[in-house]
């Protein structure tokens, strides 16, 4: 239950509104989709970093019923230990995170080492230098 809140008060910090965002661009990869990041808004709790992120689809793509042209996640980083884990995932069907949306929240959270080479990698880049 402790673990369950303190994960709803990091997403209320972290997502206050996709509005105020201020939105970087990180990178663009082979598939021309345009990642964003927003560093005003990371959240730093000793080596571990709560990161908002965004991704234009230059191709949208499906999930089977809908239309995903923009999607935004919500990561937890550790910088020491190099891992990540998708906390959120909303996706929209129009570009820059607007029109429909559908949201799917991780309740427990798979911990992925970063893979090389990877938008995940590029962020932890950013964030985790000191």
């Amino acid at each position: 239950m402790k673990l369950r809140f303190q994960l709803l008060t990091v997403c209320l910090l972290i997502f206050p509104s996709i509005v105020l965002a201020d939105w970087v661009a990180l990178l663009k990869n082979v598939n021309e989709d345009v990642i964003y990041y927003d560093p005003k808004m990371i959240v730093e709790n000793g080596s571990q970093r709560h990161v908002k992120m965004y991704s234009n689809y230059y191709n949208p793509k499906s999930d089977g019923k809908n239309r995903i042209a923009s999607s935004m996640m919500h990561l937890a980083i550790d910088c020491k230990k190099k891992t990540f884990s998708v906390l959120q995932l909303i996706n929209f069907d129009d570009y820059n995170l607007q029109g429909s949306q559908s949201t799917k929240n991780f309740q427990y959270p798979k911990i992925n080492s970063i893979p090389d080479k990877s938008s995940i990698s590029e962020i932890e880049k950013a964030i985790c230098s000191d």
